[in-house]
């Protein structure tokens, strides 16, 4: 199908450029002489796929207490002040393969976007008093998780399905590890993580001329060495394909179910028909699971899928909440909806507003700057590979139902999901064949 023209030149107007930093670091921007404002995110290789037994959680960790204060910014409070005093923002962030900083700012404020990030990766403070404050905070962003049935279920089923890859561990840690990170020990994990040879830096909006030699004097401050290597272990997993995990609550009406499977990706033709089909499914409420689901029949008040790719291999889950007597009709219109996209049974024009719908959205993401950085930040880490958005829709052009219909047939089957459900309803159990109850 076409894609408007003017998806295409939107992204051609603002592609990322590669920048040509001394020291070599890899560094992409992408200016918008309109915006009224610069955006710079510095994106590390770290996470749970690179940590060790003993270091499980240190990258969220060291992520939290870098906030904290630096050796100019001795607070959080000052630190931030800093930036939204100008109008700007920052934050940071870590996913199970990354860590990522952040700085928005007034567009003529570039200069204070890398001071800020300068310090936080480069002469933090790492305060005794602040790293015990951190550890309680991260130890209760665990318990407040917990409580939170929706969320949990949606991670638990990701962990579950990137078993036994080290990746497949909550990035928050556990409380044994998280209490044996002092300073001396983020101090040594810092030096040996945070190094040129393992970022990237991104920048977008409107950006002040001359400003490489900023950049350039910021990508001085880091260290020079090796990257970390992937962990060498696995992860024991306890549950075979087709298993049913159930993790009682106190709440015996409500019912948070997650279903996910996992596949090879074998192209990236295929990466994008995978994203597709989750726009088809249930992105937004014209998705075919939203639609018959909450809209038509009433059985959900949260229907929702997730796609995502770790390393050639992709997962994908649908995360539902219903009454608990709803459960068993809600199950039968997944399998049958999913049945029947395997089947090539859906209409041409419905497939193309999926590609549709998912071309808009990329889009829209892409012009929102903190989007952007982030997007071109994490292909960059991950792939070492630029963000073309012109080359990706020009991709999404090219993705077929019939290819939809053979992946959704091959690896969306019944017998090879995991499910993953929170309830207090005792008549759940009683659905499925093989449950393990924990």
């Amino acid at each position: 199908m076409e894609l408007p023209a003017s998806f295409k030149e939107f992204a051609r107007q603002r592609a990322f450029v590669p920048l040509a930093t001394e020291p070599a670091v890899p560094a992409l921007v992408s200016r918008d002489r309109h915006s009224p404002f610069s955006y710079f995110l510095v994106a590390l290789r770290a996470g749970v796929r690179y940590e060790e037994r003993d270091e499980w959680g240190i990258s969220h960790f060291l992520e939290h207490v870098l906030m904290r204060g630096t050796e100019r910014y001795p607070t959080l409070y000052d630190l931030t002040r800093h930036v939204e005093g100008l109008g700007g923002q920052t934050a940071a962030y870590s996913t199970r393969d990354l860590t990522a900083y952040w700085v928005k700012v007034p567009s003529d404020s570039g200069p204070v976007a890398l001071e800020v990030l300068e310090e936080i990766l480069f002469h933090p403070s790492l305060d005794p008093k602040y790293i015990e404050a951190e550890r309680e905070i991260i130890i209760h962003e665990r318990q407040r998780e917990s409580t939170n049935y929706s969320v949990y279920t949606a991670n638990a089923i990701e962990s579950l399905l990137l078993e036994p890859n080290p990746m497949s561990r909550h990035p928050v840690g556990e409380d044994e590890v998280l209490a044996t990170f002092d300073a001396q020990r983020l101090r040594r994990y810092l030096e040996r993580t945070y190094r040129r040879q393992n970022m990237v830096l991104v920048a977008c909006g409107n950006l002040e001329d001359g400003l490489i030699e900023r950049i350039n004097s910021f990508l001085a401050q880091a260290p020079s060495g090796p990257p970390p290597k992937p962990a060498n272990f696995l992860v024991e997993s306890q549950y075979p394909d087709g298993s049913v995990i159930i993790k009682r609550s106190p709440f015996p009406q409500q019912v948070f179910i997650s279903l996910g499977w996992r596949f090879p990706i074998l192209s990236f033709k295929d990466l994008l028909t995978w994203r597709v089909i989750n726009t088809l499914l249930g992105a937004g409420y014209t998705s075919l699971l939203n639609g018959q689901l909450r809209e038509r029949s009433s059985l959900t008040y949260l229907c929702q899928t997730a796609m995502n790719a770790y390393d050639g291999m992709g997962i994908f889950k649908l995360h539902m909440a219903m009454h608990a007597r709803d459960l068993p009709q809600a199950m039968l219109l997944v399998e049958e909806i999913i049945d029947s996209l395997a089947q090539g049974e859906l209409a041409p024009e419905i497939f193309q507003e999926a590609v549709m719908r998912h071309a808009a959205g990329t889009v829209s993401r892409w012009e929102n700057g903190l989007e952007r950085v982030r997007l071109g930040g994490h292909l960059l880490a991950r792939e070492g590979e630029i963000f073309d958005l012109q080359a990706y829709l020009e991709g999404l052009e090219g993705v077929s139902k019939e290819r939809a219909s053979q992946l959704v047939n091959r690896w969306l089957q019944p017998a090879d999901r995991l499910v993953f459900i929170c309830t207090g309803a005792s008549e759940v159990e009683k659905m499925f064949p093989q449950t393990y109850i924990i």
